[in-house]
């Protein structure tokens, strides 16, 4: 039962919601159905030394009873959760590959508590994982052995909108009764707010988030930001930190730092923490500039037979469609295959390709006049680009927004249908790399699946991911007992690893380097930088309880 349970508790990132709370099973029911958990974090924890040695606890307290009574007096008992079950969900993230050993769980109500809770923590020298909606994909909001988990899930309040006019100008080379108005929209918000919430009450204001995941359905904001996440609609709106206006944070001491509107000072202090991954610092609230929400919206999917016509198509995109060019993303033969195999959604094109580009424009004309012509155009690039391959490209348009959401499925769900290949125990990894040059991104696939694709065990190595920011999403599927059986995913990870620094790439572009790839952090950072890193993390934590283990090379920090 807690296995069948475990399995459904999150089918599709874009709606999961954590279903233990439905739930309640003894602690010996628990115990006896062990056998069907996720394997421990710390027993998959990367070697930390060249001779293979392990990670160990570090000599962080353990929560005692008396620490529950005092925590019970700043959020309230009902907030302090001690249930098997309950805790076991907030020890797995959305892959449910690994699990921790946390024992207990916090849930806040108010950055307040927040505070109050880490003053205690600091000085019991108490480890802390903080934890927004629990869809990572890096182990980086869950614990590796029995740090306390801070869920900020209660702390789900939009504060404050503002709507201001910034400025009223009149331009000589305008006639004299024109003017050019610009309204910014800001939202403040608290961390534990969900994406699709938040982006739902924008748009009673007629703005979007900009962002948009796969995972908007159960991802928080703060969550998002402290990994930076990128998205599908980077190419429009750009970094989520570009729109970040302000930020409110707990440091490890409890002290509360509000840079609510920055200022260029603040801004500085603001950028460290975005990205940190809750090393240095619990995002709290977040002021964000919000963009226009779109009035029109199109969807092209297009079938090409290489990843050049691919290129082709993203620079006839960029230089046709201009400003409406809301998202470009790309996925390969292999992972269309998988979503079409394994959740038997249907690609809308007459017949099979070697790449699936998706094409999305965005304007705020309702009538969409203004961006015909555009449209147009980028479709006669098609047009001409098929002619000169000898009619190997495929293309369908949205015609309404059920198509435009069944299409949009095919993308959103790719690494969902690839993880049913083999189901999420041992029997797949997933890199999340970032290249400069966009034929890298089929390079890495094809090198990878040379290296690897024909191994007995190997199901399949598919690509897919953001073109316009060159985030390349990496997975190689196998049979778990296979792949164990001949060292699989070591060799996988040395061989991607090794690959990305020759090519001077980055390992992680929007999942956070959490504890998965924090071993492997000098494969696209020098010893500089690691030690500036770890020299910034002991001011801002000098005890290390803010979720150790993760980022940062254990080698790097020694408490």
């Amino acid at each position: 039962q807690l296995s069948q349970t475990l399995r459904s508790i999150a089918p599709n990132r874009r709606g999961v919601l954590v279903a233990a709370a439905a739930v309640k099973l003894s602690t010996s029911s628990t115990l006896r159905l062990s056998s069907n958990l996720p394997p421990l974090a710390s027993s998959l924890y990367p070697p930390i030394s060249a001779d293979g040695r392990s990670l160990s606890r570090s000599s962080y307290s353990r929560i005692e009873p008396a620490d529950l009574l005092v925590f019970a007096d700043i959020i309230g008992q009902n907030h302090v959760i001690t249930d098997p079950f309950e805790v076991l969900a907030a020890n797995t993230d959305w892959p449910r590959d690994c699990r921790g050993q946390g024992g207990h769980v916090l849930r806040p109500g108010c950055a307040e508590e927040v505070s109050a809770i880490l003053r205690h923590c600091q000085k019991r020298r108490i480890a802390v994982v903080p934890q927004g909606g629990n869809t990572g994909l890096a182990g980086g909001g869950v614990p590796v052995f029995d740090e306390l988990v801070l869920s900020l899930s209660r702390m789900n309040r939009v504060l404050e909108f503002v709507t201001t006019i910034i400025f009223t100008l009149k331009l000589s080379q305008l006639e004299s009764n024109s003017k050019i108005d610009a309204v910014a929209g800001l939202v403040v918000a608290e961390a534990g707010c969900v994406l699709a919430d938040l982006d739902s009450h924008l748009s009673e204001h007629g703005l979007t988030v900009p962002l948009d995941l796969a995972a908007k359905g159960s991802c928080q904001i703060g969550g998002n930001l402290s990994t930076n996440a990128g998205g599908i609609r980077v190419l429009r709106y750009g970094s989520l930190r570009g729109s970040v206006r302000g930020l409110e944070v707990a440091l490890a001491s409890g002290e509360l730092i509000d840079c609510g509107r920055v200022n260029e000072d603040e801004s500085r202090l603001v950028q460290l923490m975005i990205g940190s991954e809750g090393t240095l610092g619990v995002l709290t609230k977040v002021t964000l500039a919000c963009p226009p929400r779109p009035a029109n919206v199109r969807l092209v999917l297009i079938g090409c037979d290489s990843f050049q016509s691919v290129l082709h198509l993203f620079s006839a995109a960029r230089s046709t469609l201009a400003e409406t060019l809301s998202a470009f993303e790309v996925m390969d033969a292999a992972t269309m295959s998988a979503v079409s195999d394994n959740l038997k959604l249907n690609c809308p094109l007459s017949g099979s390709s070697e790449f699936y580009a998706l094409v999305e424009t965005a304007s705020c004309d309702a009538s969409g006049s203004n961006d015909a012509g555009k449209l147009d155009k980028f479709l006669e690039c098609l047009v001409s680009l098929n002619h000169e391959s000898a009619g190997s490209i495929d293309a369908v348009i949205s015609n309404d927004s059920r198509q435009f959401g069944a299409i949009w499925a095919l993308r959103e769900r790719a690494f969902e249908a690839l993880v049913a290949d083999c189901g999420p125990a041992g029997g797949y990894m997933q890199f999340d790399a970032a290249v400069s040059d966009r034929l890298d991104m089929q390079r890495l696939v094809l090198a990878t699946r040379a290296e690897f694709g024909q191994l007995d065990c190997v199901i399949r190595v598919a690509g897919f991911g953001h073109l316009g920011d060159g985030n390349l999403h990496l997975v190689v599927t196998a049979d778990p007992a296979g792949a164990a059986a001949c060292g699989l995913w070591p060799r996988v990870e040395a061989f991607v690893y090794g690959w990305l620094a020759r090519r001077r790439g980055s390992i992680s572009a929007e999942h956070g380097l959490g504890w998965k790839r924090s071993a492997y952090l000098g494969h696209c950072k020098s010893p500089t930088a690691v030690s500036v890193m770890a020299g910034i993390k002991r001011l801002l934590d000098p005890q290390g309880i803010l979720n150790p283990y993760k980022v940062l090379p254990p080698s790097a920090l020694s408490y």
